[in-house]
C-alpha cells in the first residue's frame, strides 16, 4: 500500500498568518477572546481569498501603529544626551 504523501511545509497557512495578525492587532484582550473571535471572522471570509489577504495587511498596520505609540511614550534613559 503505498504511503500517504507528506505535504511539505512551506510556511504559515493563510489561516494561521489570518489569526497571528488578527491576536496581534488586539494586544489588550484575553488570548482565549481573541483566538474564539478570530476563528469566527475566518468562517465569514475564508471564501475569499483576497478579502482575507487584505484584512490581514489591516491588522498587521493596526498591530504596527500600536507598538510605535507604545514606543513614542517610552523614553530611552542612555540616550546620547544623558550625561553622567
Amino acid at each position: 500500500m503505498p504511503s500517504k504523501s507528506k505535504k511539505k511545509n512551506r510556511g504559515p497557512t493563510l489561516y494561521r498568518t489570518f489569526v497571528n495578525a488578527y491576536m496581534k492587532a488586539r494586544p489588550n484582550e484575553k488570548r482565549a477572546d481573541k483566538h474564539y473571535d478570530a476563528k469566527v471572522e475566518w468562517n465569514k471570509i475564508k471564501w475569499n481569498e483576497e478579502y482575507v489577504k487584505e484584512k490581514i495587511e489591516e491588522y498587521v498596520s493596526k498591530y504596527n501603529e500600536f507598538e510605535a505609540s507604545s514606543r513614542e511614550g517610552i523614553e530611552c534613559p542612555l540616550s546620547p544626551s544623558f550625561s553622567t
